[in-house]
């Protein structure tokens, strides 16, 4: 069953999301970015997410919820909707993209509605979108299985 919200009878909805925490890596990570879990000397680090990687920043876990720097516990949203500012787009959507699938960004930590199309990047749809425009933009975030573009 997908994410989102689910009437079981009249009056009453369930919401579907999940979330993970996870100790900031090297680079500081800001609240709406992508995010992925690599390995920094046998621990887990939350990374920012990058279609450009050939390691695990290329494998995103979800959207970082609020903002942290290096050694800082952070949430992870791994399922549900996240706000996204405009700064982590490559492009801000407009409202009329709503419904769009979204996908993981060849710039570190950002979101696109355009499938990356560049030799050798992963392509990973990582949601929906569920609200677009300039300061409103909201991912439904749904991770999918990505394949590395030939």
């Amino acid at each position: 069953m997908p994410y989102g919200t689910y009437d079981l009878q009249p009056g009453i909805q369930v919401e579907k999301e999940a979330f993970m925490r996870g100790t900031v890596g090297p680079t500081s990570v800001a609240a709406g970015q992508l995010v992925a879990i690599a390995n920094s000397g046998g621990s887990p680090v939350v990374v920012l997410a990058d279609a450009n990687s050939t390691g695990a920043e290329a494998e995103p876990s979800g959207g970082a919820i609020i903002a942290g720097v290096t050694g800082e516990i952070i949430g992870i949203r791994v399922a549900g909707e996240l706000d996204v500012p405009d700064a982590y787009w490559d492009s801000v959507p407009a409202a009329t993209a709503v419904g769009s699938r979204v996908y993981m960004s060849e710039t570190a930590g950002n979101w696109t509605t355009t499938m990356p199309t560049t030799t050798g990047v992963m392509q990973i749809q990582v949601g929906k979108l569920t609200r677009g425009g300039t300061g409103a933009c909201k991912v439904q975030v749904s991770l999918q299985r990505g394949v590395r573009k030939q």
